[in-house]
């Protein structure tokens, strides 16, 4: 299968997928019950992203490459899509994603934990398997989180898969992975058209916890040292941040982080300054799209401007918090949100 057919039977697995949701959700029971949270008023079906993980699958049937991570990041979109059904309890979900990310750092870095091993011990293998696999639960949930709004989701997705097939294409020789990637970023391209600016289907977690575990297991795939960790986190950087950031606020503030909430910046974009779904999204997208080309440029030099450019995003992000009175907005604005 060649880049252009895997391309576009991706898009139209995600294009056909969203409309089927959008039309028979409801029966499904996938339906997003509007609560004090959410940035829409009416029930909208939800589980359109579920083209998402079918395309990776079908796409993946034709190479031999990550079938495994493919097949653990088939299996938690599954519990994801009962869990848009009918939700399941966090602990059950938590347990499966780390036993799933601990296979993925058996499979994938066996030789990696091995040397580890040789040299420095057990003790530090265990460590660094608990680090990974803690990276891998959390972008996984990040990206999750950040499913709140119109296209934002969609866009992050298809934005950041792009620069991973790039990477793996010019960076790593891998055009199997390249193809993969794309894959992903095409059948979010197609559930976009139904997911903005005007949302007639949500993703639901059977799209977004497969994007944000597989975005994870590819890094974990891809990656043979730090510099490059750093420059395919870059690709989903203002996921990160957002999250990050906010789980550090309401830790300070003493607040619950476990509770549902709308303190991210998207949402207090939307919910307390009153910007519609779609110039938050654009916002967002082009953010990330800027950060993901500096970061590439970036990667031609010393890892110390990619560690010092971390920096000055997470720094940007923070004085737009503090300049715009959005750290403890005190005043909701009437959300107009956009369906």
């Amino acid at each position: 299968m060649n880049f252009f057919l895997s391309t576009l039977i991706s898009f139209i697995i995600g294009l056909v997928s969203a409309a089927i949701i959008s039309k028979v959700g409801f029966k499904l029971g996938l339906a997003d019950i509007p609560d004090k949270r959410s940035a829409h008023h009416i029930p909208i079906p939800k589980g359109g992203g579920i083209g998402i993980p079918i395309a990776a699958v079908i796409v993946s049937l034709f190479i031999n490459k990550v079938y495994i991570l493919i097949g653990l990041a088939f299996i938690l979109s599954v519990v994801a899509l009962i869990n848009d059904r009918k939700e399941l309890p966090v602990s059950v979900r938590l347990i499966l994603e780390f036993i799933l990310s601990i296979a993925i750092i058996l499979v994938y870095k066996k030789k990696a934990l091995i040397y580890i091993y040789n040299n420095y011990g057990l003790l530090v293998v265990i460590a660094l398997a608990i680090l990974i696999s803690i990276s891998i639960v959390a972008t996984t949930n990040f990206f999750n989180f950040m499913d709140g709004i119109n296209g934002i989701a969609g866009f992050e997705s298809l934005i950041s898969f792009c620069f991973l097939g790039f990477f793996a294409l010019y960076f790593k020789n891998l055009p199997e992975i390249a193809m993969i990637a794309l894959s992903v970023a095409l059948a979010s391209l197609g559930f976009l058209l139904l997911n903005f600016p005007k949302a007639k289907v949500f993703m639901g977690d059977v799209g977004s916890i497969f994007i944000g575990f597989f975005f994870a297991g590819i890094i974990i795939y891809l990656v043979s040292n730090i510099k490059e960790f750093l420059l395919l986190t870059l690709f989903q950087s203002v996921f990160y941040i957002d999250a990050i950031s906010t789980i550090l606020i309401r830790f300070l503030n003493k607040e619950n982080i476990f509770k549902a909430h709308k303190k991210h910046l998207y949402q207090k974009l939307v919910h307390y300054a009153g910007w519609p779904h779609s110039k938050v999204t654009i916002y967002f997208g082009i953010a990330q799209t800027v950060i993901g080309f500096l970061g590439l440029i970036l990667f031609r030099f010393d890892i110390l401007f990619l560690i010092i450019f971390w920096v000055i995003i997470i720094m940007f992000y923070w004085g737009i918090l503090i300049s715009s009175n959005l750290l403890k907005p005190k005043i909701l604005i009437k959300n107009r949100a956009e369906l």
